[in-house]
C-alpha cells in the first residue's frame, strides 16, 4: 500500500510517467477524441473542453470529403498534458 500524507495518496511520479509512456507507445501519432479520452480516463466532453481551453492541441483532417473536418489530437499533446497533471516537467 502507498503511504499517505495529509489525506493524499503519494505516488512515484517517475513510475506513473513510465507507465503512461508505455500506454502511448502503442498509440498512433494522431488520436481520435475517443482514444484521447480513454487514455486520460476522462469523458469525450472533457476532451473537447480541454481542446477549447487550449490545453490539448488539435489537428483537423478532411478524411471523408465532407465539409466538417475530423478532429485528431497529437499523442505528444496528450503526453504533455498528462505530465502537467502529474507535475512533471517536459
Amino acid at each position: 500500500m502507498c503511504p499517505r500524507v495529509e489525506g493524499e495518496l503519494m505516488v512515484n511520479k517517475d513510475e506513473v510517467m513510465a507507465e503512461f509512456d508505455d500506454v502511448l507507445s502503442d498509440s498512433p501519432v494522431l488520436l481520435s477524441v475517443t482514444q484521447a479520452a480513454e487514455i486520460l480516463n476522462i469523458s469525450r466532453t472533457s476532451v473537447y473542453r480541454l481542446l477549447d481551453a487550449g490545453d490539448l492541441k488539435r489537428v483537423r483532417i478532411n478524411l471523408t470529403g465532407e465539409t466538417k473536418p475530423t478532429v485528431r489530437i497529437p499523442a505528444e499533446s496528450v503526453q504533455k498534458l498528462f505530465k502537467d497533471w502529474v507535475g512533471g516537467t517536459s
